[in-house]
């Protein structure tokens, strides 16, 4: 993704579904961007859950990890997603500078035993 206002988005087929104790990690490299978003919209509510981070290293390699039920919904920024909401896409988004890029080496979605 390369512009300060871009985006690279995923589409789940099928849905995936968001698991007890289920953890996302993203290996990234962020240059020249201010801001990374990362979404996950739910169709049944018709809005986007997500996670913004600010903390990454300028042009490194860096990896991830979050986990989906700590993610907000943008509509009022209170509500979180719970186990069984089914994700229609995954997607990041960078604001930054005119020359801002976001590389995407890798997805994993994996379950951690709570």
């Amino acid at each position: 993704s390369k512009g300060g206002n871009d985006t690279v988005a995923f589409k789940f087929e099928p849905r995936h579904v968001v698991l007890p104790g289920e953890v996302i990690r993203v290996r990234f490299r962020a240059t020249k961007a201010k801001s990374l978003l990362i979404q996950m919209f739910d169709e049944k509510k018709n809005d986007n859950f997500g996670h913004e981070t600010a903390n990454w290293k300028n042009g490194e390699w860096q990896t991830l990890e979050f986990k989906p039920g700590a993610m907000l919904d943008r509509g009022s920024g209170k509500v979180r997603p719970q186990a069984g909401t089914e994700f229609v896409n995954f997607q990041f988004h960078i604001e930054g500078t005119p020359d801002a890029l976001l590389e995407i080496d890798w997805i994993e979605i994996v379950r951690i035993e709570e």
